[in-house]
Order: structure tokens, then C-alpha cells, then sequence
């Protein structure tokens, strides 16, 4: 078989081509598979300028070489003429030598030309080639272990980029959720500056390093704004079970002077406690089903347990779920339903939950529950016992939503 390439004079030779007619020359070509070599072309066309039609062309050549070609002293060379590739590629023969020429350039094609122009194939009985005219892939044989390095380069390049792109997209969702929980000054000089590197001309690694840093600074915000709040606006669950009716409030202040002085502030205060966890046992045993759901209707407008922002950040899972977000504590009201059946709590033990602490505080109890139930890599084996718990912890004083709910959002964005 001729080993030494030839160009013919009607074709305007260029350094390029120069450069794979003399990568086609060298003698020593390392074994390779053919189907390793698809792969890796088809990885690095990206990188080498190849699409299109020229990728078409380049699957149709690959597809038509011999595996046995690609290794020993055989060379890969492709005999099909220009009229057939345009045929299967339904484009006009220039546009096929356009593209080949492309790929001749590229560094994995060179021309064999014979002296007539024609293109073929000479094969021995073994099925060797003994003369071989056409497109030779050696030059991509020669370069295979320099393709390959440049196309898992670009695929990795290209793997950064999209990860990138994702941080970007989460954190600037993330930061839109945090704010909620800032005074509205911080807030929307917070906004200006995501949307300062968003708009920015940057590239998207150092956008998604910003906004990064932005919501590290935006959680820190949140947690020193919280823990700077009086005990009395602490965020917390116990806060808000009391369910004493109004009309007994103002019979406390209208109290006479000589009952105060039978017993003392502090006694007065646990006895007041004490009847408001009294009655509400009582409203949970005694109230039947309709009656329990117009209780817990008359009390969705009561002070909410959490800041409704957080509860959305933080149970991502959860509203993915239910294919529903949480924009108003009237939504997440009305998704206690289909919650409670999907952590396998009992419609006894909801409404049990709604008489004891009310219809916002256990719902959120619920979707905390529910999110901890579906994150990949829970271990929560009874999510209704669970959430039982932490309505007895909420009546006890022993239960902070509001950190739990932080750190869900912390490991939702992470």
C-alpha cells in the first residue's frame, strides 16, 4: 500500500492542509479503536470548528472506515466520492468539499489523492489494503491522545459553566426568599446589589462567586437582625398557641384590686398559663370534626408562627411536591390536607394538632415535617409520630421552628 499521501495540484493547498498531509506521512501511528476514536472526535468537533453539515460528513467517514484500519500498520482511508456524501447528506457537492476541507484543516482528515482523482480502496484476500485513495484519518490516529485531553477539557470547561449558570439562578431565587426577613432598607439595597451583578458583563463564573458571597452576607444579616430582636418578637412557635378567648382577656384587666392581692404577679401569670394549655386540651378533645375545622377557619387570620418567606425557602421539597408555592399562609393552610395523607399522619391527629397550637402553627409544623420526610438521604421512619412530637414540644415552650426552618434553608441552597 503507498504510504506516503499525495495532494493533488488542483487543490489550493494551504498550511493547514500541508500540516495533515505531513501528520499522514508519520510511520509510526499508535493502535487506537475505532469506536474510541468516534467518541473522542464527536466530543472535540466543539473545539475543532466542526458542525453542521462537516459533522454529518465526519460520522458518515467514520462509520464507513474498518475498525481493523486503525491499528497496525493499516491506514484508515475512506473511498467515497463527493457526489454520494452530497446525496446522503441531501447538500450540494461544494458545500461537501467546503466541509471536507474543513475537517482537513481541523487536523484529523488528509487528502490521498490519486492520480487520477479518483477515490478507492484495494483490499487483499486477508482484507488488508494493498493501494488506498480517498480521506485518511491518520491524522486524528497520530492525535488521538491530544484530542482526547482537549475534548475532556471542554467537557469540563463546559461542566463548570453549567454549574456556574445553576448557582447563579439558586442564589439569586435564594436572596429574592431571604430578603423577606429584612428590614426594607437592608432589603432593597440587598436587591440592588444582585441585580448589579447580574446585569454586570462579567463572565458566569464570577457572577456565581459573587452572589455566593452576597447570600453568605444576606444569611449573616438575617441571623443578627434575629438574634438582636426583644424576647417578645423572637420567632418562636409558643408564642403564638395561645388560644384564650378575647372576652377573657379583658375579664383579667377588669379584675378588682382585692382578688390581685390574694395571690402574687408570677403565680397569677402560670394560672393564666396554665387555663389557656387547659382550655386548649379541651378544644381538642371535645370539638368535633366540622366544629374543629370552623375553629381552625376562625383563627387562620391569628400572628402566624414564622415568617412566611422562610418557611417558603426552606421547604423547597415540599411545595416541588405538592406543585404548589407558598405565597400566602392561606396556601399553606390549604395544603395541610394533602400533606398530612402524604406523611401518613391521621385526620384524628390533624385536627387534634389544629386544636392545640392552631391552623398555621401546625401546618407548618407539617410541611417542616414533610420536607425532612422527602430530601434525598432522609431517615425519618415515622413522620407522623414525628410531627406529633413537635406539636407537644410546642405546647410544653420547647420547640423553635424558626431554627429549624434555617437550617433547612441553609442546606437547600448548598
Amino acid at each position: 500500500m503507498q504510504s506516503t499521501p499525495s495532494v493533488a495540484n488542483f487543490r489550493a493547498v494551504t498550511p493547514a492542509i500541508l500540516a495533515s498531509a505531513k501528520l499522514a506521512q508519520s510511520e509510526a501511528a499508535p493502535d487506537v479503536s475505532k469506536a474510541e476514536v468516534a467518541i473522542t472526535l464527536k466530543k472535540a468537533a466543539p473545539v475543532l470548528g466542526i458542525d453542521g453539515t462537516a459533522y454529518q460528513i465526519l460520522d458518515i467517514l467514520l462509520g464507513l472506515s474498518r475498525s481493523s484500519d486503525w491499528i497496525g500498520e493499516a491506514r484508515p482511508v475512506v473511498a467515497i466520492s463527493n457526489q454520494k456524501l452530497a446525496e446522503y447528506t441531501m447538500r450540494s457537492q461544494r458545500t461537501v468539499i467546503r466541509c471536507i476541507r474543513k475537517l482537513v484543516e481541523a487536523g484529523i482528515v488528509a487528502y490521498r489523492d490519486s492520480p487520477t482523482g479518483r477515490r478507492y480502496v484495494y483490499r487483499g484476500e486477508d482484507g488488508a489494503p494493498l493501494a488506498a485513495y480517498g480521506l485518511d484519518f491518520t491524522p486524528a490516529r497520530i492525535r488521538f491522545a491530544e484530542l482526547k485531553a482537549r475534548a475532556d477539557a471542554f467537557k469540563a470547561d463546559l461542566d463548570r459553566r453549567r454549574e456556574s449558570q445553576r448557582t447563579v439562578t439558586r442564589r439569586a431565587r435564594a436572596i429574592a426568599d431571604a430578603i423577606g426577613l429584612l428590614d426594607e432598607t437592608i432589603a432593597d439595597r440587598v436587591l440592588e446589589l444582585r441585580d448589579a451583578v447580574l446585569e454586570s458583563s462579567e463572565d458566569i463564573h464570577a457572577k456565581a462567586e459573587k452572589l455566593e458571597d452576597l447570600y453568605i452576607e444576606t444569611l449573616a444579616m438575617i441571623d443578627d437582625s434575629h438574634h438582636e430582636m426583644p424576647p417578645e418578637g423572637d420567632i418562636s412557635v409558643t408564642s403564638y398557641t395561645n388560644t384564650t378567648p378575647e372576652n377573657h382577656r379583658k375579664s383579667n384587666q377588669m379584675r378588682t384590686r382585692s382578688n390581685e392581692r390574694d395571690v402574687s404577679k408570677n403565680v397569677g401569670y402560670a394560672a393564666d398559663s396554665a387555663l389557656e394549655i387547659k382550655q386548649e386540651k379541651r378544644v381538642g378533645r371535645s370539638t368535633q370534626p366540622d366544629e374543629a375545622m370552623s375553629v381552625g377557619a376562625e383563627r387562620a387570620s391569628d400572628p402566624k408562627p414564622v415568617p412566611l418567606g422562610l418557611l417558603s425557602a426552606a421547604t423547597r421539597e415540599t411545595q416541588s411536591t405538592l406543585s404548589r408555592d407558598f405565597r400566602s399562609w392561606n396556601d399553606v393552610i390549604d395544603s395541610a390536607k394533602v400533606m398530612r395523607v402524604m406523611v401518613g399522619l391521621s385526620e384524628a391527629g390533624w385536627l387534634d394538632a389544629t386544636g392545640r397550637v392552631g391552623p398555621a402553627v401546625a401546618a407548618a409544623i407539617l410541611a417542616t415535617v414533610m420536607e425532612k420526610t422527602y430530601r434525598k438521604g432522609s431517615d425519618l421512619s415515622s413522620p407522623g409520630g414525628y410531627f406529633r412530637a413537635m406539636i407537644d414540644r410546642t405546647v410544653s415552650g420547647n420547640l423553635h421552628l424558626d431554627r429549624t426552618l434555617y437550617g433547612l434553608a441553609n442546606r437547600n441552597f448548598h
